[in-house]
């Protein structure tokens, strides 16, 4: 079993801060395919710098990942003493003396994140192998087929095109 975590990073939008780029994700994607692992990619949305255009480069690439399943998440929850934390501060989306106990999410000024999750529903139409990560009703759908197939454990491999 192979997973793959990554954004808009790899495409080649530095905001999230992770060292690797989309052309390292497809090699690691290719390895783990050609040996025969299941394999599955977590994409998060709604980040510092995501457009309309970050977005569209985004699912382009998703299309070209064959033999795997997507798992996505529309918006990123702001936690204390993070970047994103200092990053929504200074961008005036949440002060200094708010309480963040109940879940805040960053906003990019470009999209929203209804338009985000809208985009990525419409997207994963169709598509089994395309998991809305914050579950609803879609997954659990395609979870009950799986039970009833008389499938058991981490289910997702099952989802495999």
């Amino acid at each position: 079993m192979m997973i793959c975590g990554w954004s808009c990073v790899c495409w080649g939008y530095p905001n999230y801060g992770k060292p690797f780029s989309h052309r390292d994700v497809f090699a690691a994607h290719q390895a783990a395919v050609a040996a025969g692992l299941h394999v599955a990619h977590y994409f998060l949305f709604g980040g510092p710098g995501e457009t309309p255009k970050t977005l569209a480069e985004s699912f382009f690439h998703m299309d070209g990942l064959e033999k795997a399943v997507l798992f996505v998440f529309c918006g990123m929850r702001i936690f204390p003493h993070t970047p994103l934390y200092e990053i929504a501060l200074k961008d005036g989306q949440i002060s200094f003396h708010q309480s963040i106990l109940e879940p805040v999410f960053f906003q990019p000024p470009s999209i929203s994140l209804s338009d985000i999750a809208r985009q990525v529903e419409a997207r994963a139409q169709g598509k089994e192998h395309w998991i809305m990560a914050a579950g609803g009703e879609m997954t659990s759908q395609v979870l009950a087929r799986l039970y009833r197939r008389g499938h058991t454990g981490p289910l997702w491999e099952y989802l495999i095109p």
